[in-house]
């Protein structure tokens, strides 16, 4: 990791610390990770669903039903994950344009200028988080209705 450093008032260099450009690298390597993470978390979750569909309905029942219903789910499924790598793709890009505008105004050389730049950087936040949630919600309402199909005339036990 680099350091930037800066010249005091008396001539002598000083640290501040990671320069621009280390913690750019920084925040790209661990959205990577978290990236890659939240797949592990993804393959895991459906590994338990499944399982958890095969204690409840039985193998030889649960195969029938999925069956039946395959159509339905293939559809949600691919839909979900459509949306999902466009909602990846969108918060990879629109992170690293928040980076840079957070690192733009750590460069301002005005108050003015700098508080200009934090406030359309919160602006792209917000905005980030309000279609993350809207696309999350639009998910799990295609996936709840789909397993309202397959788990609605699943017989008790």
């Amino acid at each position: 990791m680099t350091t930037a450093t800066h010249e005091g008032t008396s001539g002598a260099k000083t640290s501040t610390g990671p320069g621009p450009d280390a913690v750019f690298d920084d925040a790209v390597k661990a959205f990577e990770s978290a990236f890659q993470a939240g797949l592990k978390i993804h393959e895991e979750g459906t590994r338990w669903m499944q399982g958890w569909c095969e204690q409840r309905l039985g193998p030889e029942e649960m195969q029938k039903k999925t069956r039946a219903v395959a159509g339905d789910m293939l559809e949600s499924v691919r839909k979900n994950m459509e949306d999902a790598s466009q909602v990846l793709s969108d918060n990879a890009k629109e992170s690293m344009e928040m980076l840079q505008k957070a690192l733009d105004a750590a460069r301002s050389e005005s108050l003015p200028d700098a508080q200009a730049q934090v406030s359309q950087m919160w602006e792209s936040s917000l905005t980030t988080l309000r279609k993350n949630a809207q696309a999350m919600m639009q998910a799990n309402t295609r996936t709840l209705e789909t397993w309202k199909k397959v788990m609605g005339d699943a017989p008790e036990k």
